[in-house]
């Protein structure tokens, strides 16, 4: 069974796992990527505009790859991500 997370965005970003501090999402990108998928629950986001807004001075396809690899490093990361997180190659629920 996946932990239990709870995400603190005001303030420093921080999340717990079980009531232990998890460290292992200290990129800023990463931390700003889950913030806005916690914000916007149920709502399909399609990549290209997900890229667009991380990384808006990069060309379409460096940023779509610098989102697959965040997305990538987050689900390592995080524990049962999978489970929550739907996503194809054009949108991520």
């Amino acid at each position: 069974m996946p932990p239990r997370y709870q995400v603190f965005l005001l303030g420093t970003f921080s999340i717990v796992a079980d009531g232990r501090p998890l460290r292992t999402l200290n990129a800023a990108q990463l931390q700003a990527l889950l913030a806005f998928l916690l914000l916007h629950p149920g709502i399909p986001q399609n990549r290209g505009h997900l890229a667009a807004l991380f990384w808006p001075d990069l060309p379409t396809v460096t940023a779509r790859a610098n989102l697959r690899k965040i997305l990538y490093k987050l689900m390592t990361r995080l524990p049962g991500t999978e489970r929550c997180l739907e996503m194809d190659s054009e949108t991520m629920v």
